[in-house]
């Protein structure tokens, strides 16, 4: 009798395992599809072994993600024999019927004479009607891409990295293009020059070949132009739909600002780094909430329009005249490596009442730093090196960090919410009691922080002398304290 209900409950079991299987294999294809796209490539890979019904599913998944760092082999070379083993297999394997909907390709130092494979490959995409293509071909600049990319009017979304190719034939021949990403490519032309009405996002990153570049759009929103190796000009022939706009290492003078960015109404986020022909800085922006400025040596005026700006960088940098009315909402602040003064600091902070995160980073000019504010929540000095004094009255301070030498540190009103204090010092040739009596006196201010983390850095002080004085100056505390020891790569002489 036991040994019949025994079999009954193993019917039963197996009979409910059964079901579920089929009620996930009677799922409509889009849906399994769905799933299979939010797991890894291998994973995904593996589902079409598990029944006829899941292969189906993989034959007609409209996703082609081909990463060769996916494979794990105890070499290069068996590493990418399987990587081309099965970007052949997954092209041949493929339901004639199946569209493509995003075809990507990773991969790094391969031989050229298997770029027929992937040719063959993208042909195979451009074929399906893909609308997100992907190629990351970090070869050196050797590998061109085919020329059918040029005529491709499916695809919406492009990125290229590491190739060679001629960037006036892919803009002219892919009218549908929205998002197109070009980085460390050769461009093939000299003088780039195009019109679309439906490209909103444009990135040209660390490339080189090209001289001048012309945008005539109606609907671009962002640019991002960083580092050609070459004086490349930028027009926007349209520049009041942008919204977000960086520029680094181009040729921008006051008039091409005034043209190019002045004009830009709807413009929330601006950076310009590595230029030095930019003097005067105006914009007008009513929408404008972040700028960065970093290693425009010859700014020296800057004016904004805007009461909504949010963050403000500013690094690697001579003080500059700064419109300070706009800062009125500012939550943000970082000056970095620029020669702020004391009264440039000070000024700029008193005119932030809703100031939550300061940094100053860098700044020669500042020798003392007194700091009253209601809301700033986040502080960071770093490498001030001729600071002297620090005095802090700020209630809702939540982190704080210095960076430096070991300096007289004042709190006032800090203790009720400061969780995180961090700081890296740099011991110099003093006496052992001054040392001593230092350490104990700022790390008391910390009993109630949650984290207090010290570094330190030596130069003539015996570093088994400063852990003795380390280890003396605790017992003022009561913390959970997490110490590191940074005595160059943990020596201790």
């Amino acid at each position: 009798m036991a040994a019949a209900e025994a079999e009954a409950e193993d019917a039963t079991w197996k009979s409910s395992d059964e079901v579920s299987a089929d009620r996930f294999s009677d799922l409509p294809a889009h849906i399994v599809h769905d799933i299979m796209s939010l797991l890894p490539t291998g994973d995904a890979t593996r589902m079409s072994a598990v029944s006829k019904t899941f292969e189906s599913m993989w034959r007609s998944f409209p996703i082609i993600d081909l990463d060769l760092y996916l494979f794990k082999s105890s070499s290069h070379k068996l590493r990418v024999g399987n990587f081309l083993n099965y970007l052949s297999n997954t092209i041949q394997s493929r339901q004639i019927e199946t569209s493509v909907e995003k075809f990507r390709i990773c991969v790094r130092f391969i031989h050229p004479r298997h770029y027929r494979l992937f040719n063959k490959a993208i042909s195979y995409a451009l074929d399906k009607g893909v609308n997100e293509f992907h190629l990351d071909m970090d070869l050196r600049g050797f590998y061109r891409v085919p020329a059918a990319i040029e005529n491709a009017k499916s695809i919406t979304n492009l990125s290229l990295q590491g190739c060679r190719l001629n960037l006036s034939g892919v803009l002219l021949g892919c009218p549908a293009i929205e998002n197109l990403r070009i980085i460390r490519c050769e461009i093939l032309t000299d003088n780039v020059k195009f019109s679309s009405h439906v490209i909103r996002t444009f990135e040209l990153q660390e490339s080189y070949g090209m001289k001048g570049n012309q945008i005539n759009s109606s609907t671009l929103q962002v640019f991002k132009f960083t580092e050609f190796p070459e004086d490349c000009v930028i027009m926007l022939s349209n520049p009041e739909t942008l919204r977000f706009l960086s520029v680094t290492g181009a040729v921008v003078t006051d008039k091409w600002f005034q043209d190019n960015v002045s004009k830009a109404c709807l413009m929330e986020s601006l950076e310009l780094s590595r230029n030095t022909m930019l003097t005067d800085v105006k914009l007008s922006s009513a929408n404008l909430k972040s700028i960065v400025f970093r290693e425009c040596t010859a700014v020296n005026k800057i004016e904004f329009g805007s009461m909504n700006l949010h963050s403000f960088i500013y690094a690697y940098m001579q003080p500059s005249k700064v419109n300070v009315d706009c800062f009125r909402n500012l939550k943000n602040l970082e000056l970095n490596y620029s020669d702020s003064n004391q009264v440039m600091a000070n000024a700029i902070v008193s005119e932030m009442p809703g100031l939550e995160r300061l940094t100053l980073e860098g700044c020669k000019g500042l020798k003392m730093v007194e700091i009253c504010h209601k809301h700033l929540k986040n502080l960071q000095l770093k490498y001030c090196i001729n600071l002297t004094f620090v005095k802090i009255d700020t209630p809702g301070l939540v982190s704080f960090t210095y960076r430096g030498r070991l300096l007289p540190l004042h709190l006032i009103n800090c203790k009720p919410l400061l969780v995180d204090a961090e700081f890296s010092f740099w011991i110099e040739a003093v006496s052992v009691g001054k040392l001593f009596f230092d350490l104990r006196n700022m790390i008391s201010q910390f009993d109630h922080t949650k984290s207090l983390t010290l570094r330190f850095s030596y130069g003539e002080v015996s570093s088994s002398r400063i852990l003795l004085i380390i280890c003396l100056s605790f017992y003022v505390s009561r913390l959970i304290i997490c110490l590191i020891m940074n005595f160059s790569l943990l020596y201790f002489r």
